[in-house]
């Protein structure tokens, strides 16, 4: 007979009971506040479950594991617990819950849940509350039933354990309605670090902790204790006990705020901790909860940690301003390529070693990711380039602030057991060598610039000579050769300078908040505005001055206004009366025709190609009155001066410890920000140029596929990839049936438009399986929303959500929210009274000239487009980073 097994026994081995219950034993024989409880061996399972003989029947089927394992849940559901246990049961179930008086609850335990490799934590279901002999039984087959489930199936087959030759026990304790409860962890598994200890804690039930349904508290302890960080939620809602099982509630408004746990209580719970560590031998995860300050242990289980080796992270907040939504396979992989290349040149020209670069071909192969579509940064290999510089550990934050990306907290790639004659004799010298290259190299950043942009400019010129269309293939092929040696292989200098930003703009930043010029550290974005000579604010005031012109020439003005866009462009083109306005939006077109939205991505119109989205910001210009260049210049300069003279203020008279004058070495900071920043969105408007000369070589090579029946549209290039256009024309193809290829790849990105992955996304082994175990989170609606100021002012108006500006957009003043913005959307900013984005940082391109424009901006706003709708009257607080609905 299968044994019900109480815990006055000492004979219990864990291939009996599983992980759980034998760790609740362990517990309670070394003498932790564990409540009572019994436990329903394997036999008892495997005895009711694998003698069914429907269930042996499934068994034999053959038939796909998650059908199969669906039928046998069905079947464990019909089942009883088999008369001949019931005397037995019943006894044990009088003796644990006081003959019905006291509430119990019925946990799965998995022969192989908890150990030490694996944790099948949440995977299974739990039963709270059960009150009733009839109700335990039912909860029992319950219990086996989970065992099935859809997700610890998928569970087991991902970490290669045996899918059906499996067995559970089932734990049966007494229920504790605790006043709070929670979650431990021995170790911070953020950093891994061994001397810290993370506690989460929530009031009620833990079920709401566990399933994610309520919000919790966190503090991050050292071993003494004392709290390093602790982050109160707003707590709205409690998991309470029903008159069966559990409800979701509201929870008293005076406790939301409020710290769930006291200060003695966690540093109980702390001590608690470091025993169960000390008695089991490992970094363990335990649950607890507590009732009028007395702790309970629920479980404990070890930590399974991510192999390091495996383990990956992906992050699209900044990248996304230049990459949005889905992106084609032949964009990915031609930037995939590019960023490889132009990192190996940025590392080779800072003096790492050869060795180092072969070494690490891996992480420059490997920058970004593509996740549903959507381009990610593989962040891990980012820290592990910037590991290569010196002063790693201050880049790194400037490198998360210029990104904008979420944070891999105090991730080092560095050997914790560095011998000392490695550390001393070989890293230390090898850091000096490279800081010192690194600021010579600075320092004479400004005449590299130059000659970058001189040759830059004669090749470029050059290309734009030859007519693509009457190119063969193969000359196009070696065009695009020519073009990889001249301009990708020679792009050391945006990658250096980009490098200059970081650095400039966080010692800029630091130095703003430490010598108290700006505690918040805001002030130094207006000092950033008003500086000439940017191509991306030419290419709104060159149009704004075509508006002005319009707007002193009342027939076209009235034209424009009463038709569309396409009669417009028409009119202007063909009537001679208007020729001088034709010549100048011919001009523009010629010299900013690259531009488009998402002008990153190969597959994009440029503007030259649709000049009706160039009309109609036109019109939308007018329709606002928009105009006074003369105007906003002085506003800039205004902002400008301000911010200037309260340094002056706070600086005067004040030395630093080389008694060099503050005011001299934050102007000298200031000066190359400015300098920096300047350079970087000149230099990003010639990648545009560049992008826009293999887009047109691209589509000349899918017009003459498309003539040849090899691709039904032009277009359809843009689904294949890099290196299979190359291939294809060589002979070295190996799919060259290319129309069912793009089908194929058509179908596939048709579906990833419907998905909407997170910004941010951690995977363990085998990326693309493992993103099938996630689930994305839901949107909660707030009222006030946060993100980074990057241009000061406060304005109330309506907000207007846009996804993607086409040319029949209308703008009236509204604040413009946005997922992400990308250079292209600058011409839009004039139309518009202040800004949101959900995505980028504050040095994003947007963010740099609605600075110079002087409209109110927030970045980094959660999920703004979710949470507002157009129509909606916010308040944006530019100076705090705050929007308010209203």
């Amino acid at each position: 007979m299968a044994k019900i097994i109480a815990i006055t026994n000492n004979q219990i081995k864990i291939e009996n009971i599983g992980g759980k219950a034998y760790n609740l034993f362990k517990l309670k024989q070394n003498g932790f506040n564990v409540p009572d409880f019994i436990c329903l061996g394997k036999d008892f399972f495997k005895e009711i479950v694998y003698q069914n003989k429907s269930i042996n029947d499934i068994l034999n089927q053959n038939i796909d594991n998650l059908t199969k394992s669906a039928k046998i849940k069905e079947e464990v559901e019909k089942l009883t617990i088999p008369q001949k246990y019931n005397n037995i049961l019943s006894k044990n179930w009088k003796k644990i819950s006081n003959n019905g008086k006291i509430s119990l609850a019925v946990r799965s335990s998995a022969l192989d849940e908890d150990g030490q490799n694996h944790s099948f934590a949440g995977l299974m279901d739990s039963y709270l509350n059960v009150n009733g002999y009839q109700n335990l039984k039912k909860s029992i087959i319950k219990c086996f039933a989970s065992i099935f489930n859809e997700r610890a199936v998928k569970y087991r087959e991902q970490n290669k354990l045996n899918v059906f030759d499996i067995a559970i026990s089932v734990v049966i304790q007494q229920m504790v309605f605790a006043d709070v409860s929670g979650v431990i962890f021995t170790k911070n598994v953020l950093n891994n670090n061994k001397n810290e200890i993370i506690i989460s804690g929530t009031y009620g039930l833990g079920e709401g902790l566990v399933s994610g349904q309520v919000e919790a508290d966190t503090y991050i302890l050292n071993k003494d204790g004392k709290i390093i960080e602790e982050k109160i939620s707003d707590k709205k809602e409690i998991i309470l006990k029903d008159i069966e099982g559990t409800r979701l509630t509201n929870l008293d408004e005076n406790l939301s705020n409020k710290s769930c746990i006291n200060l003695l209580n966690l540093e109980k719970l702390v001590k608690i901790s470091l025993k169960i560590v000390k008695k089991f031998g490992y970094q363990a995860d335990i649950e607890y909860s507590i009732k009028n300050d007395k702790i309970y242990i629920l479980q404990t289980r070890p930590i399974t940690t991510l192999s390091k080796k495996n383990y990956l992270v992906w992050d699209n907040s900044n990248i996304v301003e230049s990459y949005s939504g889905v992106t084609t396979p032949l964009t990915f992989t031609f930037i995939k390529k590019a960023y490889a290349s132009v990192y190996k040149q940025f590392c080779t020209l800072m003096g790492i070693e050869k060795n180092a670069l072969s070494d690490s071909s891996d992480i420059f192969n490997n920058m970004l990711g593509l996740i549903e579509g959507r381009v990610y940064y593989n962040l891990i290999n980012w820290y592990k380039l910037v590991s290569f510089l010196p002063g790693y550990k201050y880049n790194k934050n400037f490198m998360e602030q210029m990104m904008g990306v979420s944070v891999v907290k105090d991730y080092v790639d560095i050997d914790e057991n560095t011998s000392f004659f490695k550390k001393y004799f070989i890293y230390l010298p090898q850091t000096i060598f490279v800081s010192l290259r690194m600021i010579y190299i600075l320092l004479n950043m400004k005449k590299r610039i130059n000659i970058f942009f001189k040759r830059f400019y004669l090749h470029y010129n050059n290309y734009l000579k030859i007519d693509f269309d009457k190119m063969t293939t193969n000359e196009l092929m070696d065009v695009v050769s020519d073009l990889e040696k001249n301009i990708l292989m020679r792009w050391k200098e945006p990658i250096l300078n980009d490098l200059k930003c970081m650095i400039f703009y966080g010692i800029l930043k630091k130095l703003t908040v430490k010598w108290g010029i700006d505690t918040a550290g805001i002030i130094q974005n207006d000092l950033l505005v008003g500086e000439g000579g940017i191509k991306s604010k030419d290419v709104v005031t060159k149009l704004i001055y075509i508006a002005e012109k319009i707007q002193n020439n009342d027939k076209l003005k009235q034209f424009i206004l009463n038709n569309n866009q396409n009669d417009t462009y028409n009119e202007i083109m063909n009537n001679i009366e208007f020729n001088e306005i034709k010549n100048d939006i011919t001009q523009y077109l010629k010299d900013y025709g690259v531009r488009s939205i998402e002008e990153m991505k190969l597959e994009s119109v440029p503007v030259k190609d649709n000049p009706l989205f160039c009309i109609n910001i036109i019109k939308n210009y007018i329709s606002n009155s928009v105009g006074q260049n003369s105007k906003n210049t002085a506003n800039e300069s205004k902002i400008r001066e301000n911010a200037e003279n309260k340094v002056k203020k706070t600086l005067k008279g004040k030395k630093s410890l080389l008694f060099i004058p503050k005011t001299a070495i934050y102007k000298w900071v200031l000066h190359n920000t400015r300098e920096g920043i300047k350079d970087r969105e000149n230099q990003r408007f010639c990648r545009t140029e560049i992008y826009g000369i293999v887009r047109d070589i691209l589509k000349a090579i899918g017009k003459k596929w498309c003539q040849k029946n090899e691709l039904n549209t032009h277009e359809d290039i843009f689904y294949l990839e890099w290196n299979e256009i190359w291939d294809f024309i060589k002979g070295t193809s190996t799919t060259p049936d290319l129309k069912s290829l793009v089908k194929l790849r058509k179908e596939l990105y048709s579906q990833f438009k419907t998905k909407n992955p997170p910004d941010h996304i951690e995977t363990q082994g085998e990326t693309y399986i493992f993103l099938k175990t996630l689930n994305y989170e839901n949107i909660d609606k707030e009222t006030i929303l946060k993100g980074n100021s990057c241009c000061g002012g406060i304005i109330e108006n309506k907000v207007i959500i846009l996804d993607k500006p086409d040319s029949n957009i209308k703008l009236n003043k509204e604040i413009l929210v946005a997922r992400q913005t990308d250079p292209g959307w600058v011409v839009l900013f004039p139309s518009i009274s202040g800004l949101i984005i959900e995505k980028g940082s504050i040095l994003s391109h947007s963010a740099i000239v609605a600075r110079e424009m002087g409209i109110p901006t927030i970045v980094g706003v959660k999920n703004a487009t979710n949470i507002l709708k157009s129509g909606d009257r916010v308040r944006l607080d530019g100076d705090n980073g705050k929007v308010e609905i209203i």
